[in-house]
């Protein structure tokens, strides 16, 4: 084999390491990329879902207080018109109820009398 020839393979085989170094070194930048670009990707949809969660939590907020308020008065409404029908309807109930109320309120508020 002539020298020529040798430098030629070894000059070849050096091409070629290098090759493949420049050729893994761009592989891993694109991976490198890829994965900045997913964990941009990712940022972005968790400011948005966070963004969104915050308007949803304001409507809700409103909404919730609205109906709480709507539902206790509602409640307290009924029970308030049942017993006005019980009273009016019964009147050994009613002076019952009265008296019954004033034990009990005494009882919860002692220092509060009627």
């Amino acid at each position: 084999m002539s020298s020529t020839s040798v430098l030629s393979s070894a000059s070849n085989a050096t091409v070629n390491v290098f090759d493949t170094i420049a050729n893994t070194a761009t592989a891993a930048t694109k991976i490198v990329n890829g994965v900045a670009t997913g964990g941009n990707m990712f940022e972005r949809m968790m400011l948005d879902m966070d963004a969104n969660h915050a308007k949803r939590s304001k409507l809700n907020q409103e909404k919730y207080e609205k109906e709480l308020l709507e539902d206790a008065s509602r409640t307290i409404a009924k029970r308030q018109a049942m017993i006005q029908r019980e009273l009016a309807d019964d009147p050994v109930f009613a002076k019952l109820f009265a008296e019954n109320y004033a034990e009990l309120k005494a009882l919860l508020n002692p220092s509060v009398s009627e």
